[in-house]
């Protein structure tokens, strides 16, 4: 697994955008991605967003030792790849997660996915929700809601429930509809 911290696609690169947050939404999110880039030949950055607590900036509480701040940073670096290590043994067959591209930066999460996929331009962004009803969203808000309401980039959303076997066979269908779709637009010369 290659890591970054600023990646640039060029104009000709297909990108896919995963933020995480090492929920069981954001699981699920990342194995519909590494199935849909093995598919469709896409790059994926998984991306996470640090958010620094005011109460105690730029320290974490180790989960191993409560008592015991760290920075923020290698906590956050410990975490991730415990998350793609642990996502990687559970699903050998992806091995999109193998050239993953990742992407650390500090902030609100929802606002610096936004300004990240407005710096990279990927294709979609994935992301995992938990489908709450609209009035739990309006009380206490959504990272995913935030992204969709204010990037311009198309979001894709996936709940926990779903599981790889229906993933790929979405994935599969939608990779097919796409082809066929450029190759009805390359018909047409558009």
């Amino acid at each position: 697994m290659k890591q970054t911290h600023q990646f640039m696609p060029s104009k000709t690169d297909q990108v896919i955008l995963v933020p995480v947050d090492f929920s069981d939404n954001s699981r699920s999110a990342l194995i519909y991605a590494s199935q849909m880039v093995k598919d469709i030949r896409k790059q994926l950055i998984l991306l996470h967003v640090i958010h620094d607590d005011p109460m105690n900036p730029g320290l974490y509480h180790d989960h191993h030792n409560p008592h015991m701040s760290r920075p923020i940073t290698d906590i956050a670096t410990d975490m991730l790849s415990a998350f793609i290590t642990d996502v990687s043994t559970q699903h050998p067959e992806l091995h999109a997660l193998q050239d993953t591209t990742i992407r650390m930066v500090c902030g609100v999460p929802g606002s610096r996915i936004v300004e990240i996929a407005e710096d990279i331009q990927p294709d979609n962004i994935i992301m995992g929700t938990t489908g709450r009803s609209n009035i739990s969203l309006l009380l206490n808000g959504s990272v995913t809601n935030y992204v969709t309401r204010h990037s311009d980039i198309p979001v894709i959303t996936i709940k926990d429930h779903i599981r790889p076997p229906v993933l790929e066979k979405t994935v599969l269908e939608r990779a097919a509809y796409l082809d066929n779709t450029k190759s009805a637009a390359d018909t047409i010369g558009l």
